[in-house]
């Protein structure tokens, strides 16, 4: 396979938070980026210049484009059936039908390796270090679709011979997190962020108990580096990449970070949690992306903590 650089890329889902965030870097690293998503706002088109951006539904859009040389499907409704007001047919279907639409398009106009987005959500439970071969135990419409999609890249694969495969993501964060229709719920860290730059507290549970919000973070942009090296390699032989920094860090070791970066938050502990309990607590292994593609360039949890925070450079000078 010819090298993907200085070639035409297409991402869905471009205007969401890490495909938003990789858009940039793809840029600046000679790919062609074309970008699409219902809507762009008028911030993201300032960030986003010299791409092009297209908005609307895939179903509409890409009868309409020229081909290209591959495809990143980051396009997802991870909000509820019942906050979409759907059905959980409609919302199942939400997240499949534009998959498999970019699938079969890329596939018509020769595209040579299309990239689709799954989750950790594939996971009801886990516990210990975790690999792509562990059974999946997809629980609510959208976990289904992504295991759906998983098994289907997988057909695709081996059945078809079509170059393409599922990136798996874990816990996100970094700059620009914002809330919208389609991921209605800011992460953990995201919110923690914003309770020391907004009002200067950060609010922990009792710390003579466990936390039972123990979660593997990864730094947004570096998701962007890994699907470039995805995209880079000469042949893969999987179906599906792990794309995860591979370290557990709890709130308390969260708090401690910014602390650090901001002494003036003060902490309050012993109040009650208002969010769910977490039972995906095991590590996403990325053993396989480093042996097909070498990559391993993850940011520790401090470094990005400290760049989301420079990120919000004028809500920091008020919160000192």
């Amino acid at each position: 396979m010819t090298r993907l650089r200085h070639l035409r890329l297409l991402v869905t889902g471009a205007g969401g938070f890490v495909f938003g965030t990789a858009l940039p870097i793809w840029r600046a690293l000679g790919y062609q980026v074309i970008a699409l998503d219902q809507h762009f706002s008028a911030q993201q088109r300032a960030r986003f210049e010299g791409i092009r951006l297209v908005e609307g539904d895939v179903e509409h859009i890409l009868p309409r484009l020229a081909p290209v040389d591959a495809v990143v499907h980051g396009a997802a409704v991870t909000a509820s059936p019942e906050e979409c007001r759907m059905t959980p047919e409609a919302h199942l279907l939400a997240n499949l039908t534009p998959a498999l639409r970019v699938f079969e398009w890329a596939a018509a106009g020769g595209a040579r390796r299309v990239i689709g987005g799954s989750s950790s959500a594939v996971f009801a439970s886990t516990s210990g270090v975790v690999g792509e071969d562990q059974p999946v135990t997809p629980q609510g419409t959208y976990a289904t679709a992504k295991a759906a999609l998983e098994a289907h890249a997988a057909t695709l694969r081996t059945q078809y011979g079509r170059d393409v495969l599922m990136v798996r993501l874990g816990n996100l964060y970094g700059p620009d997190e914002r809330a919208s229709a389609s991921r209605p719920r800011l992460s953990l860290l995201s919110r923690m962020l914003s309770d020391a730059l907004e009002r200067g507290c950060l609010r922990l549970p009792d710390p003579a108990l466990p936390d039972p919000h123990l979660r593997e973070w990864t730094y947004a942009p570096d998701i962007a580096s890994a699907i470039h090296a995805l995209l880079q390699a000469e042949w893969l032989q999987h179906p599906l990449y792990q794309l995860a920094a591979g370290a557990l860090a709890d709130r308390f070791q969260i708090a401690r970070i910014i602390q650090a970066a901001l002494p003036n938050v003060r902490v309050e502990t012993g109040e009650q949690d208002d969010l769910p309990a977490l039972t995906r607590r095991g590590v996403l292994s990325h053993a396989r992306l480093l042996q097909d593609t070498g990559f391993n360039a993850w940011t520790p949890l401090e470094r990005g903590l400290q760049q989301a925070l420079a990120a919000a450079r004028p809500q920091l000078a008020v919160a000192q």
